[in-house]
């Protein structure tokens, strides 16, 4: 969610929170202004998934279904990253 200059971050967490989910791309969550809106998600048990190449401040946070989603993303890497023909 790009929320900056939008609206205030209490409108952007609302927004989060009466969501169907939290979708993350290309984030580390180092800001802290991110970082709150993926704690008012997980708080708040909306579904999260987080797509980034390293690793993220989240990385540790435990978070309804998070263990699904990293099975589900590891063999979405193994078809992407899988040799032609394969």
């Amino acid at each position: 969610m790009i929320w900056r200059g939008v609206c205030g971050f209490k409108s952007a967490a609302n927004l989060v929170v009466d969501s169907p989910g939290l979708l993350v791309l290309g984030s580390s969550l180092s800001v802290l202004s991110s970082f709150r809106l993926f704690e008012a998600a997980a708080k708040n048990e909306v579904p999260i998934a987080i797509v980034s190449i390293g690793p993220t401040r989240a990385g540790h946070a435990r978070v309804p279904g998070a263990e699904e989603a990293k099975r589900s993303m590891e063999k979405a890497q193994a078809i992407l990253y899988s040799p032609p023909g394969n």
